[in-house]
């Protein structure tokens, strides 16, 4: 049984939020341990995923 180009397509969309679901998810646990560690690197860390997150959007 052959699986459809569209329905392919829609499991890959699928998986990909997932995944990104997922990292998502560990850069918010990650974020919330160094704030309460340090403030000033919680902020660093915010500007390199919203550079990470400008990046992965002009690539597209």
């Amino acid at each position: 049984m052959a699986i459809s180009d569209e329905k392919f397509k829609k499991v890959i969309e699928a998986m990909s939020k997932s995944i990104v679901n997922k990292i998502l998810e560990k850069q918010t646990s990650l974020l919330r341990r160094v704030a309460n560690e340090d403030p000033k690197a919680s902020l660093e860390l915010i500007v390199e995923m919203l550079k990470a997150e400008v990046l992965s959007k002009e690539g597209s």
